[in-house]
This record gives structure tokens, C-alpha cells and sequence, in this order.
């Protein structure tokens, strides 16, 4: 029975952190090729300035918006000055200091 358990145990070990790896790899790939045509606002969940802009287009005029449309600034929250700035450089005076 010992024999088992520690099978499993190595089994599934060595399959989640090549399942991780795999995930981490692919989610480097989508932002890099992201970044290559804007530059990433938010790293936590590889949000572009393009992908923010068109969401204050389509109407989110505030930071909430935007999070809600694109996750920017959910994560860490470390771009939410800059998501502001983006808000204010398209025509729209952001409430939250």
C-alpha cells in the first residue's frame, strides 16, 4: 500500500508542476506577443493600453469600468494610477485620487 501512496504522490507532483510549467509558458507567450503591439499596463493579468483604451471607448469611464471590462488593476493594484492617467489622457477626469 505504501508502494501506491508514494506513487501517486510522485505522480501527481511530477504532472502538476509540468501542467504549471506548461501554463506558466503559455501565459508568457500570450503577453509578450500582447506587448509587441501595446505596451502592458497591467501585469498581473496582461492587460495592453490598446485593450484599455477601447474599453473607455465602449464607455467604462471609470476605474471600476475598466476593471470590471478588463480585470486591470484587480490583481496587485499597482496600475491603477496608471489606468487613471489612460482615463484622463482620453477625455475622461477620473473621480478616484
Amino acid at each position: 500500500m505504501n508502494n501506491v501512496k508514494h506513487f501517486l504522490f510522485f505522480f501527481t507532483n511530477f504532472f502538476s508542476k509540468i501542467w504549471l510549467t506548461k501554463k506558466t509558458e503559455a501565459k508568457s507567450a500570450l503577453m509578450n506577443k500582447k506587448s509587441e503591439s501595446s505596451p502592458l499596463v497591467c501585469f498581473c493579468h496582461g492587460v495592453t493600453e490598446e485593450e484599455i483604451c477601447q474599453a473607455i471607448k465602449k464607455g467604462c469611464h471609470t476605474l471600476e469600468l475598466i476593471q470590471n471590462e478588463t480585470l486591470a488593476s484587480t490583481g496587485c493594484g499597482g496600475c491603477a494610477e496608471e489606468v487613471k492617467r489612460l482615463l484622463e489622457e482620453n477625455g475622461v477626469e477620473s473621480k478616484i485620487k
